[in-house]
């Protein structure tokens, strides 16, 4: 990740389920605020096995989404 200049946060909620309001609050927060990028990558119905074979070989990123 340092080679890359990629930065990675997170949080975790310690199996306490009481800060999950505050946690889903702060995670909205960012989204609001533009702080959190989601890579999401579009690929058509008729590619899945293409992008199954991708996902499996750990060959992407972010979300990715088949439209029909």
């Amino acid at each position: 990740m340092i080679e890359k200049n990629i930065s990675l946060t997170g949080f975790n909620l310690g199996g306490n389920p009481d800060r999950v309001p505050q946690a889903l609050g702060e995670l909205f927060k960012f989204a609001t605020d533009g702080m959190l990028k989601i890579e999401i990558t579009k690929y058509p119905l008729a590619d899945a096995s293409v992008v199954h074979g991708l996902f499996e070989g750990r060959k992407t990123t972010g979300k990715l989404i088949l439209v029909p």
